[in-house]
């Protein structure tokens, strides 16, 4: 089912891209959902629970156990679908607007996190070859699905898996876990000097793509030749969710 939303994207290309802004290129993916899945709506443990037909409290703490597992920063495996009953259903931003994933997908035996990125280009000037995502401070995760839109130019899908490797993932997570410890180390070097306005240093943790970081000669583009492999490997990962 999951694998059709996705084939349907490879055949309204122009459809999809033809978005001028992020809500309706979201909205729009959001109504290809709706032809294969059910989507649920209003409390959400309300809702599971009576597509369950278990107790509210039994299904809160199933999902709060899943939505542990959902943003785990570099978890490799496709996530087991802890319902019986939930196989053909999705949620909107379970976890809030702000935070992964825009759609959670219950397929089977499976769960599946999607999100949406989108670059606006409301001049139609944009290069195709040079535009990128922004991730903010979540890196692509290995077992995601994303689908990439720029405004009235190209679409693209690919797993997290195939963009980032699972080792540079770790090397760049802890980066940033080393810079909290940091922080501890520097506010005893500060606790017993003059520092009535409290100065401290302002670091905002985001990623982007330098091309000093990149061991190829140029940043590989999202809509390179190689879009179409990484698109190809999305829908042959689809495939195997299966009973």
């Amino acid at each position: 089912m999951l694998e059709k939303v996705f084939q349907e994207i490879t055949h309204k290309r122009k459809f999809f891209a033809s978005s001028s802004t992020g809500e309706q290129f979201e909205n729009n993916f959001r109504n290809e959902l709706k032809k294969h899945f059910s989507e649920i709506n209003g409390d959400l443990i309300e809702g599971l629970s009576h597509i369950e037909e278990k107790p509210n409290k039994e299904i809160k703490t199933t999902f709060n156990q899943l939505k542990k597992q959902v943003l785990e920063k570099n978890h490799k495996e496709t996530l087991k679908n802890p319902f019986s009953k939930l196989t053909s259903h999705f949620l909107y931003q379970p976890f809030g607007s702000q935070n992964y994933p825009d759609f959670l997908v219950f397929i089977f035996d499976y769960v599946v996190g999607i999100e949406i990125k989108f670059s606006k280009n409301d001049k139609g000037e944009k290069n195709i070859q040079t535009s990128r995502p922004m991730w903010n401070s979540n890196l692509p995760k290995p077992n995601a699905i994303y689908v990439y839109g720029v405004a009235n130019a190209d679409i693209t899908f690919f797993k997290g898996s195939d963009i980032l490797s699972y080792e540079t993932r770790e090397v760049l997570l802890k980066y940033f876990d080393t810079l909290d410890k940091d922080e501890e180390s520097l506010k005893n070097a500060l606790k017993d000097l003059e520092n009535p306005f409290g100065f401290a240093p302002y670091i905002r943790k985001a990623y982007e793509h330098k091309k000093e970081f990149s061991n190829h000669h140029q940043i590989e583009s999202f809509f390179s030749h190689n879009h179409i492999l990484r698109e190809q490997n999305v829908l042959k990962f689809l495939k195997t969710l299966t009973h």
